[in-house]
């Protein structure tokens, strides 16, 4: 399965989402090949830029989620997409409950309601 690699951008100084285009415009991210002639890595090239990346699905509004979102789920709350380097894939992780693999979530069930940068409060639990 492949999916579109693509990214956005927080810029924690001006506390602001941006697109990975405004950052490269702003030039606070490089791009950089890698060993092999097709593949590249994105760098900040400032301490002050966050990169998410696309996990390659949508909600049930057809909303993009990106790593750092909130999902909100009818059953169990709150949710945040967050990348897991030991299982080397995308997860929804919750305050109380086990990490589940957001790619085996049904899309109907989710929407993505926040960030994590800007919408930090939707993480407490009432």
């Amino acid at each position: 399965m492949s999916r579109e690699i693509k990214f956005r951008a927080w810029d924690k100084k001006y506390k602001e989402m941006s697109s990975f285009e405004t950052m490269m415009s702003r030039r606070h991210l490089a791009i950089t090949p890698k060993l092999r002639h097709d593949q590249f890595i994105v760098l900040p090239l400032h301490e002050n830029v966050v990169l998410m990346q696309f996990t390659g699905l949508n909600d049930k509004n057809g909303k993009e989620i990106y790593e750092g979102d909130i999902i909100a789920d009818d059953t169990y709350g709150n949710y945040t997409a967050e990348w897991s380097g030991y299982y080397c894939q995308f997860l929804l992780t919750h305050v109380e409950l086990d990490p589940y693999d957001l790619t085996k979530y049904k899309a109907d069930r989710i929407e993505v309601i926040g960030n994590i940068y800007e919408n930090p409060e939707l993480l407490v639990k009432p």
